[in-house]
């Protein structure tokens, strides 16, 4: 940027300004990108979650929530094509403080979400630094 046209102190402020803009811009486009998408996530989900079992997960939570099973049962309870796994366990451990409300887990899975963006973004900063422009379109994953 050509500072020829300030002088004096201003220039010293506008090199200053200019100089943070360009180390700390991408930097806080990216804040406020995850800022205004985690906002609209949470939106949504308050807008649109409801406190009612739907589709798969009335056969999902049958080993922990209608039918007494074992840990190790729960464990190799087979939805599907696949088991259940630690995903039952962790289940049968968390639902009961809740009471079972579907409402409460869509707002845990959309805080999973964006801590995932921000750990992506993290291990783009660690892998990659500095951030840049680029790095932006990183909490799009919201």
């Amino acid at each position: 940027m050509n500072f020829n046209r300030v002088h004096g102190r201003e220039r010293h402020w506008v090199q200053f300004i200019y100089g943070r803009m360009v180390s700390d811009g991408p930097v806080l486009v990216a804040a406020v990108v995850t800022v205004l998408l985690s906002r609209r996530l949470f939106r949504l989900i308050s807008r649109y979650s409801v406190n009612i079992f739907f589709s798969d997960q009335w056969r999902f939570n049958e080993a922990t929530v209608f039918e007494k099973h074992s840990l190790w049962q729960m464990f190799r309870w087979q939805h599907g094509p696949h088991r259940q796994g630690a995903g039952a366990l962790v289940s049968y451990l968390l639902e009961p403080h809740f009471h079972w409300d579907s409402r409460t887990e869509s707002f845990l899975i959309g805080g999973l979400i964006v801590i995932s963006a921000i750990c992506a973004l993290w291990l783009r900063v660690r892998l990659f630094n500095p951030l840049g422009l680029c790095g932006a379109r990183i909490p799009l994953i919201l």
